[in-house]
């Protein structure tokens, strides 16, 4: 619940038809090997340094390396194959 001004006029009260979703952020570190993953989240990542494949689940392989985005929708499973220890910085949707 909030207020808004539009154009001088009287404020008006607003409501959202839903909650906001959870945003969090933060760094993960990922050493040398094969990881799995699936997530409850839309999650988008930059790859800070390190590198590897990010392999989908139609068989293609994306090489990971510093500079790096990548958007993972929520519910897709994902294999890292990680040659050299990973560090990305996360933003999860939930």
């Amino acid at each position: 619940l909030g207020l808004a001004v539009l154009d001088g006029a009287e404020p008006a009260l607003l409501r959202t038809a839903a909650a906001a979703p959870a945003v969090t952020a933060g760094t993960i570190r990922l050493a040398a090997g094969e990881h799995e993953q699936q997530d409850d989240a839309d999650r988008s990542l930059v790859v800070l340094d390190g590198a590897g494949e990010l392999l989908l689940p139609d068989g293609t392989a994306r090489h990971l390396r510093a500079g790096t985005i990548a958007f993972l929708p929520r519910g897709q499973r994902v294999a890292w194959r990680v040659r050299d220890p990973l560090r990305a910085f996360v933003t999860a949707v939930r």
